[in-house]
């Protein structure tokens, strides 16, 4: 690619501008007779501590460049839910959704609505009458741990919790 002079001082602005900076910062070619800093890695992020580099291999005159980032992950709890089926009052169920969507589409409705808004109304209508119908129930850690495990039976547990 031929950069001229005005169409890389641009760039640079531009990423200055968004408060990237460069975090390799020697030269990544090597020739004969020059060294150029050509490969780039931009960062926003100076809260953390960067670890970059250059490797020295000889099978191209580019030289491969890295970073790595070292985070303190923190561990988000996630909650597993299901919905529960077995006591769903179908004609109940049915007759929601035919009340909420036709009281909401059909009443409420104008002309200039386009087909994006209306369909994510009966989306959030329909999550709504089924949230009312079927709520969400949480899964105890216990389950969790049982059905990660499917090779163990209602007999093999039977077995592991009376032991001897």
């Amino acid at each position: 690619m031929n950069w001229i002079y005005g169409d890389v001082d641009q760039y640079t602005n531009l990423l200055w501008s968004t408060g990237a900076k460069p975090i390799i910062t020697k030269p990544a070619r090597i020739g004969n007779s020059s060294a150029t800093l050509r490969d780039y890695i931009y960062t926003n992020d100076l809260r953390h501590d960067v670890e970059t580099g250059i490797l020295v291999f000889d099978i191209s005159d580019h030289l491969p460049i890295h970073a790595s980032c070292r985070r303190k992950m923190t561990r988000v709890e996630q909650k597993h839910c299901f919905r529960d089926y077995q006591n769903l009052n179908k004609d109940v169920l049915r007759a929601d959704l035919y009340e909420t969507l036709y009281k909401e589409l059909c009443h409420s409705s104008t002309v200039h609505e386009t087909s994006q808004i209306t369909y994510e109304k009966v989306i959030s209508l329909f999550a709504y009458v089924l949230d009312k119908n079927v709520p969400l129930k949480q899964v105890s850690r216990k389950i969790i741990k049982f059905k990660a495990k499917p090779w163990l039976t209602p007999g093999i547990i039977k077995s592991i919790t009376t032991k001897n």
